[in-house]
């Protein structure tokens, strides 16, 4: 279990490079870095909530079909 919640964060963070280029792209170039910083913030913001409850919702034990128990993923 705590060798996919290791090999998961990765692919989750890999996620970022790639929005903040999107996202930089489709403003202005001076608000170019302030658009980088907002996706690196919301990234933040996401991580903590992936590991605390989404990691056992995704693939921890079944509630209902294709739906799973909210919890903590490092216990």
């Amino acid at each position: 279990m705590h060798g996919q919640i290791v090999s998961a964060a990765p692919v989750g963070m890999q996620g970022m490079p790639g929005l903040v280029i999107l996202h930089a792209g489709m403003v202005k170039k001076k608000w170019a870095l302030n658009s980088a910083f907002m996706t690196l913030y919301a990234f933040a913001a996401v991580m903590p909530c992936w590991v605390l409850w989404a990691y056992n919702v995704s693939f921890g034990h079944c509630l209902i079909p294709l739906w799973g128990k909210a919890g903590l993923a490092v216990s």
